[in-house]
């Protein structure tokens, strides 16, 4: 309890700082540098532009798509790759570490990175697979869950066609007060949580009886893929604590194996039209 209250209290609003890799190296060239020579440290880095500084101070930035978009106005006997680095510049705009990544989404999405800091003191360089890494790290369990939650939903209906039954069964698992939906049987699936859900799924009669078809014959293995999810999804949508690697393995595994159960469906049903 100390760590998860710890987590949650040392927490802060999403900030541009968040989104900044821990391990990124802030590399710049010097304005008289040459087109050459900043290639060659592009291409050593991954880097896709470079800040272009005088001294400490950020002059502007060099790309490829900065270097293209100038290559057209020089001379046809001169060699651009010689040419000092200044003559190939755009710029991108500067954004504090604190601010709000809301506020910098439209620049990013546009220039395709900004630069944090000031033009004498710049801190880092952040692009747009840089955001796209950082959100999609932190969306993978909620799209992992997602996935699973439905696809489970779906093989459990297609397991059971009649909605009448598999009220009742429900029924006999879930005890309480709720009523349950008229219509198909994706309905009445739908108004059960994930931890229902395998309950429904995973008691011994309901699974020989209904479910085997669509998940297999191995109940046990289907057991052991599914239930850590269900404490994994409560850690998740309660923000308890960080998904450990551990846990994104296990939500990783259920969802493979769910998406061969889902193939191997299709595959029967279009075998059999």
């Amino acid at each position: 309890m100390e760590q998860r209250a710890a987590w949650a209290s040392n927490h802060d609003l999403l900030r541009v700082a968040r989104l900044i890799p821990s391990a990124q190296e802030v590399v710049t060239v010097q304005a008289e540098q040459s087109v050459r020579e900043a290639l060659n440290v592009m291409q050593a880095h991954g880097f896709d532009q470079l800040p272009v500084c005088i001294g400490a101070s950020v002059i502007g930035v060099f790309s490829y798509r900065s270097f293209a978009q100038g290559i057209q106005h020089i001379r046809r006997n001169d060699d651009p790759l010689a040419q000092p680095v200044e003559d190939y510049l755009e710029d991108l705009e500067f954004v504090r570490a604190g601010m709000d990544v809301g506020a910098i989404m439209d620049r990013l999405n546009a220039d395709g990175a900004v630069l944090v800091g000031e033009e004498d003191r710049l801190d880092a360089v952040m692009t747009l697979s840089d955001a796209a890494n950082y959100l999609w790290q932190v969306t993978k369990p909620f799209v992992l869950l997602q996935d699973i939650e439905l696809a489970v939903r779906s093989l459990m209906e297609q397991a059971c066609s009649d909605p009448d039954e598999l009220r009742k069964h429900v029924q006999m698992i879930v005890n309480d007060n709720r009523g349950r939906p008229t219509g198909d049987s994706y309905s009445v699936l739908a108004t059960l949580s994930m931890g229902e859900l395998l309950s429904v799924l995973l008691n011994q009669a309901n699974y020989g009886k209904l479910f085997r078809a669509t998940f297999g014959t191995n109940r046990p293995l289907v057991s052991s893929l599914l239930e850590p999810v269900r404490e994994v999804r409560n850690k998740v949508f309660h923000f308890r604590d960080e998904v450990s690697s551990e846990e994104l393995d296990a939500l990783i595994n259920a969802r493979r194996y769910l998406g061969r159960r889902l193939d191997a469906q299709r595959a029967r049903t279009h075998r059999d039209q």
